[in-house]
């Protein structure tokens, strides 16, 4: 800087550095900043391109590629770029970042995060060309009425295992969404052919296809959120055997009217919201349940499906099932006070309201319920939360999981519509007249003394509709401890918590008093699991 030439003052200070210490510095700057260093000398360029980790994650929401990163084009090389998410990328930069990596011929691609729109189909599958057969997970926010989007990425990506697939936008409610826009006719034939190749083992050329070939999608987690085309994985379109984790997240403007019976049989997780199913599709569903064995977490929220003794019977013979929550559409209807999904229901609710009909019909699932409670997933559940438009009764208590399945079971909630109650009974002779359908001060007792002795994270009556003397509500307080949460229509025990379930599967205990506690998924340990 003074004019002086000597040797000290021409010593570069970062090449004393080691090399791995120099691309630790540079991998905290932003990506157009390590694109503009390249242009500092020969020795930082010779610093940066000897790093490919630097330039391994192309995720900068302020890189202009048609600036910055084309100048220096030549430096990277193709095989370098695993990671792109240029998802908060305006239209025209993410077009750019296409162009960018059509013209490098990326060949690496591992992670694609990035918004579509119909018009850069075959700028994507130009990309695809070169990256297809390395990316194994895409994320991606889909336009409107988009068509066949996922066809062509599991097509030109047949190593994909993730799709994460959102919606732009939803449509209004109570709009039906025509949604079989994922794959195109001639597509799903060309898969049903080939199914049948398989299992013939050669086509009709005779030529015979190699031993062991599996032809079937590698995909292994599918999450769909938003005015989703999820028809077309639901009833069987397209095989996916090898799906292990399924989570849909839709408004309330579908009809599902039917369901692969064969079902996933490598399924973990299966999470509904917003989905709804036709009579049909219902029935379908439960030849489906047998055919996923290994299920150990299952969440039904907020869709139309109406729970069936035959359903509730299939769920109890699974033998993973480690958690399961189910909020019966009647009642969140109502509680939501949201207008029926389909045009038919619509009908029927009209027709109610001219009748006066402020409640939904009770539904006879008592049978299906104690036979989910004592089935085999007795010896794996570990959190359960039902919401049924059903009625309480000592069956139903007496059936309630203890004694040598306590030590799984930590968060037990159930929420039925209705309760006949009958006190003590005065004599001998009203007790063997009892109904078994009637909840009473004994069911309730004997309840109380079969948990008492099993410290759970949550334990929850809910909607007992009919009152109860103030001896039992202290009885069963001091029987079973603070966990306890019971709810009656005219008076309330200890109700200060709430068990809730997030759309990633979380479970959630809420108190007025204690602090929020979080309880991880059985999932999470999933392979791929989002």
């Amino acid at each position: 800087m003074n004019g002086n030439h000597g040797e000290g003052h021409h010593k570069n200070p970062v090449g004393q550095l080691p090399h791995e210490i120099i691309a630790a510095i540079i991998s905290f700057l932003p990506f157009r900043h390590r694109i503009r260093c390249l242009q500092l000398s020969s020795s930082w360029r010779r610093y940066l391109l000897d790093s490919p980790l630097l330039w391994s994650t192309l995720d900068d929401p302020e890189c202009d590629l048609s600036r910055d990163l084309l100048v220096h084009k030549q430096h990277i090389k193709k095989d370098w770029i695993h990671h792109v998410d240029i998802d908060s990328l305006n239209v025209d930069q993410q077009k750019r970042a296409f162009d960018f990596l059509i013209e490098l011929e990326c060949s690496s691609i591992r992670s694609f995060n990035f918004s579509f729109r119909g018009e850069m189909l075959s700028s994507l599958r130009e990309l695809l060309d070169y990256s297809g057969n390395t990316i194994t997970s895409i994320h991606a926010t889909v336009a409107p009425l988009t068509r066949y989007f996922l066809e062509t990425i599991l097509t030109q990506c047949p190593h994909l295992e993730s799709i994460k697939y959102m919606h732009r936008q939803s449509l209004a409610r109570g709009r039906l969404f025509h949604d079989n826009f994922a794959f195109s006719q001639p597509f799903i034939e060309s898969r049903k052919q080939l199914e049948q190749y398989r299992a013939a083992g050669t086509t009709p050329e005779g030529e015979r296809l190699p031993k062991g070939e599996d032809m079937h999608f590698k995909v292994k987690s599918m999450h769909f959120i938003g005015v989703a085309p999820i028809r077309q994985f639901l009833n069987g379109d397209v095989d996916l055997p090898h799906l292990e984790y399924l989570n849909i997240f839709c408004p309330s403007n579908n009809l599902i009217q039917h369901i692969q019976p064969q079902g996933w049989p490598q399924l973990r997780y299966l999470y509904l919201s917003g989905v709804n199913f036709a009579p049909e599709a219902m029935d379908a569903f439960v030849k489906a349940i047998p055919n996923i064995p290994h299920l150990m977490s299952m969440n039904v929220s907020g869709s139309c499906i109406t729970p069936t003794n035959e359903f509730l019977m299939a769920l109890g013979d699974l033998e993973h099932l480690q958690e399961l929550g189910f909020l019966d559409w009647q009642t969140y209807m109502k509680r939501r006070r949201l207008p029926p999904p389909t045009p038919d229901l619509a009908a029927e609710a009209q027709d109610n309201d001219n009748d006066h009909e402020e409640e939904p019909p009770l539904l006879d699932i008592e049978e299906g319920l104690i036979y989910l409670l004592k089935g085999k997933c007795r010896r794996t559940l570990q959190k359960l939360k039902l919401v049924l438009q059903g009625r309480w009764s000592d069956r139903i208590l007496a059936a309630i999981p203890h004694q040598q399945y306590q030590q799984q079971l930590m968060c037990f909630s159930l929420s039925m519509a209705k309760a006949v109650w009958h006190q003590q009974p005065s004599s001998e002779e009203e007790e063997q007249k009892e109904d078994p359908l009637l909840l009473t001060d004994n069911g309730l007792r004997s309840f109380a003394s079969n948990m008492a002795n099993h410290k759970m994270e949550f334990l929850g009556l809910f909607n007992v509709e009919k009152d109860i003397d103030s001896d039992m509500c202290q009885w069963m307080k001091n029987t079973l401890g603070p966990n306890l949460t019971l709810t009656f229509r005219d008076g309330t025990l200890n109700a200060n918590a709430g068990l809730g379930i997030l759309e990633n599967g979380e479970w959630r205990i809420n108190s007025a008093i204690y602090p929020l506690r979080k309880l991880p998924s059985a999932c999470q340990n999933v392979p791929h699991y989002i």
